[in-house]
């Protein structure tokens, strides 16, 4: 029942479309273009390896829909194309890796990948020893890791693939650098708490985007990693960490959404000796501890929503970071440090802090200094909240650092929740082409009460077919001539 439910959310279409991408991949991978020839499996070759084998470099081997029995090994430069999608499947027997390239410049891509070595959690599903590896459109299932690139290799992507009970979905190691694992959803199933959804250990340089990782033990893993991008990614019910870094420098946390099973057990982000990381536009919520940093020096925490954890930051041991523009929300411990003199919670030069839902101070200009200013948005009394030498210059409202939005913005956020919110297919259509041409529309405006009024078409409780049309037209109607 799993299966079938997984497999209808992840289908591929190989079609003219699909044909002309494959092309435009095999020039980019091989630098030229070149009349390479297609081998056809099984009506040229009964079976993948036998294709692989007679495969000159940069050729495509093109496996027709079936279960092939074999654990394939490629040792030059080209193409292994599933043309049914996740009807063709390669199965590994649990003997060792599926599928393991040995050279430079391989794609591959429209496979299921399956059952590698029963014997060690280590046998990967791809393995890869080689530059400029692309693994795209795939999925793998019961695989012990799913792609594994084991440098010191450079620029591999993997993208756009679904992992299903995998011990570790996708693993970058010894020195593996720029490299991208963009776009895939890592779901660990039966290995649970123990699991990780990527993990990346001792490489640096790399780009984690854009994933979805659920119900493992820790979503996003890395051990001394340096310069390394986690962004846009969604985390949700990893138990021991939506992402733990260790002994890492210099890398960028941004724009994560991760969220809990509930807010006793596990931590959002867990940083421990580490230095001069960033940590900005995250949104951690549902945990024991949010957001937890120990032994860790020069980084910066801005910008981040922190909403019903046990804990909201704890900092242990550390010094010298900053911790201003956040959002503390209705955790049961707001924060909690050591010694918060050795931090800032406010940025020292801009002498701005964080919003606390439990700040109950009051806007009056009774202070000195910035403090003696009414109605700048920051608090005069009760500081420092939450104690003594934290927050000297809380805000009083949620995001309270930004400027006010246009009209035109507020619209446009309107419309894109709107998308979000619709879930019919024909609803949701309308719905696209509809904001595409108000936003479109909206680009001429001037903030004045016409983009109020056609926002208002789209009002979310007139989610029908009909109304998405008429939303579609009045785009047109409210534009405002030269």
């Amino acid at each position: 029942m799993r299966m079938t439910a997984w497999k209808k959310t992840h289908r591929w279409s190989f079609n003219q479309k699909s044909n002309k991408l494959l092309a435009a991949s095999v020039i980019l991978l091989f630098g030229i273009e070149v009349a390479a020839s297609v081998l056809n499996v099984p009506s040229d070759y009964p079976t993948i390896q036998e294709a692989v084998d007679a495969a000159s470099r940069g050729d495509t081997v093109k496996v027709a829909p079936g279960i092939y029995y074999e654990n394939v090994r490629i040792s030059k430069p080209l193409v292994l194309w599933g043309s049914g999608g996740s009807s063709t499947t390669i199965d590994g027997r649990k003997m060792g890796r599926v599928v393991s390239i040995e050279a430079e410049s391989c794609l591959v891509t429209g496979f299921l990948v399956q059952n590698s070595g029963s014997t060690s959690s280590t046998w990967a599903g791809i393995y890869i020893l080689g530059d400029d590896a692309v693994i795209g459109e795939m999925q793998f299932l019961n695989n012990g890791i799913g792609v594994e690139v084991e440098g010191p290799y450079q620029n591999a992507v993997v993208r756009n693939s679904s992992f299903l009970d995998s011990w570790t979905g996708v693993f970058l190691h010894h020195e593996t650098r720029n490299s991208s694992i963009i776009g895939n959803t890592i779901v660990s199933g039966k290995y649970g708490r123990h699991s990780q959804g990527v993990r990346v250990s001792w490489s640096d340089l790399n780009r984690i985007e854009n994933n979805r990782i659920s119900d493992g033990g820790w979503g996003i893993y890395l051990s001394g990693p340096n310069n390394n991008v986690i962004q846009g990614n969604r985390l949700d019910g990893n138990k021991q960490a939506g992402i733990f870094i260790y002994d890492g420098y210099n890398n960028l946390v941004l724009k994560n959404q991760i969220s809990g099973v509930d807010n006793t057990s596990g931590t959002g982000l867990h940083f421990e000796y580490a230095n001069s990381n960033v940590i900005c536009e995250n949104v951690v919520s549902d945990y024991r501890v949010g957001i937890w940093v120990q032994r860790h020096s020069d980084g910066i925490i801005s910008e981040n929503t922190i909403v019903n954890n046990q804990y909201g930051l704890a900092l242990d041991g550390v010094e010298t970071n900053m911790v201003f523009h956040n959002n503390f929300v209705d955790n049961e411990f707001q924060a909690f440090d050591h010694f918060p003199s050795l931090n800032d919670w406010y940025h020292p030069i801009l002498l701005e802090g964080n919003f606390w839902s439990d700040y109950h101070g009051v806007d009056d200009g009774s202070g000195s200094g910035k403090h003696s200013i009414a109605r700048d948005g920051i608090g005069d009394t009760d500081i420092p909240h939450p104690g003594a030498d934290f927050d000297f210059y809380p805000f009083m409202a949620r995001n309270g650092w930004r400027p006010p939005k246009s009209v035109k913005e507020e619209a446009l956020d309107e419309l894109a929740g709107l998308m979000e919110s619709i879930t019919h297919p024909k609803i949701g259509k309308h719905i696209e082409h509809a904001f595409r041409e108000l936003e479109k529309t909206l680009s001429y405006f001037s903030d004045n009460w016409h983009i109020t009024k056609a926002s208002r078409v789209f009002d979310r409780e007139k989610k029908v077919t009909k109304e998405v049309r008429k939303a579609s037209r009045s785009a047109k109607k409210y534009e405002i001539p030269d």
